[in-house]
């Protein structure tokens, strides 16, 4: 996921350069540069994993979170005058008890030791960060779950695995999709002109229903709004909500279209209402949207242990792992 400027008065835009072996830089990344940086991440995922679903906003969203710093939180390394090779971001949550990273390196500039020179920028920033803590820190990194080589530096740096990520998808082909109907529940597409209640009740469920998921943060309303909504992948025509026959709000399908693969973003189904099928039927629904507008292929990410039994859910629904991410931790007591 420092360094001396060769050029007068651009020590301060840039930040301290540093000057590595084979003709290569370090220093931070700039505001600017995040469209190249994203750029070079699709490069990389399309090169371990043969997709990627990683878009501009993604990359923008991490830096808007609670304490970010470009000129500390990013490592970017360059060779020749335009050429981005190297990237990696660390950002905050839980009031910087948790720690989140990643790094990439772009494949014809691999083994040549820049991934360990962004995973030191990330270790010290860590340590940095847990002299200022008053509690231990957790550093969490993630990783593509084929790159052997960036496992094993990991571990030799007193890293361990503690999650999978899985990557889904369903080509949804040109048959009819079947929507199983569900007693006593009725689902129907989200409007887009949605009104400030409505909006509370579908973030109130997202944030009940993922509440015990690993590695997640709460977001108030106002966080969910200011980092979902600004999106330009965001479309409330792509929702759907499940209700009750009392009309209360039981599940919620929140969809979005990144170039040409569709992806469900959140799919939370209140407790009580589990094991019905309501999960499976907002699913379908949104799979017929998308196959409607032309989409062919639908995605979506779930950690490999969800504890609801998500990814077996997602099987049955015809989808399929097609790629995974592994995720380390380092404890910083």
């Amino acid at each position: 996921m420092a360094r001396r400027s060769a050029r007068a008065g651009r020590s301060k835009e840039h930040g301290k350069i540093e000057e590595l072996n084979g003709g290569y830089r370090l220093r931070p990344a700039l505001p600017e540069e995040l469209g190249a940086v994203t750029d070079l991440v699709r490069l990389c995922d399309r090169d371990a994993m043969d997709h990627t679903d990683f878009v501009l906003d993604d990359l923008v969203q991490l830096t808007r979170q609670k304490g970010f710093d470009f000129s500390l939180d990013t490592w970017l390394i360059r060779t020749g005058v335009n050429s981005h090779v190297g990237f990696a971001m660390l950002w905050q949550a839980d009031a910087g008890r948790m720690l989140y990273s990643f790094g990439v390196v772009h494949p014809s500039h691999q083994g040549r030791g820049l991934g360990a020179t962004l995973l030191r920028g990330i270790e010290e920033r860590a340590g940095r960060l847990r002299a200022e803590s008053p509690g231990p820190v957790v550093l969490r990194h993630h990783t593509y779950g084929n790159d052997s080589r960036a496992h094993e530096m990991l571990r030799e740096r007193g890293f361990v695995t503690v999650r999978h990520e899985y990557t889904m998808l369903i080509e949804t082909g040109e048959e009819t999709i079947d929507i199983p109907e569900v007693s006593g529940i009725s689902i129907a597409r989200c409007g887009v002109d949605l009104e400030e209640p409505e909006a509370r009740e579908i973030h109130e469920l997202i944030e009940e229903t993922f509440r015990n998921e690993w590695g997640r943060s709460p977001r108030t309303f106002e966080e969910w709004t200011a980092q979902s909504w600004s999106r330009k992948d965001h479309d409330k025509s792509l929702w759907f909500l499940a209700r009750d026959g009392a009309g209360q709000l039981v599940g919620a399908l929140l969809g979005n279209l990144a170039e040409d693969v569709g992806w469900v973003g959140a799919l939370g189904v209140l407790e009580k209402h589990r094991r019905r099928g309501i999960a499976t039927a907002l699913l379908k629904h949104s799979f017929a949207e998308f196959q409607g507008r032309g989409v062919e292929k639908v995605g979506l990410g779930v950690d490999a242990a969800n504890p609801t039994g998500a990814v077996g859910v997602y099987e049955r629904a015809g989808m399929h792992a097609i790629s995974s991410y592994e995720i380390f931790e380092k404890a910083h007591p």
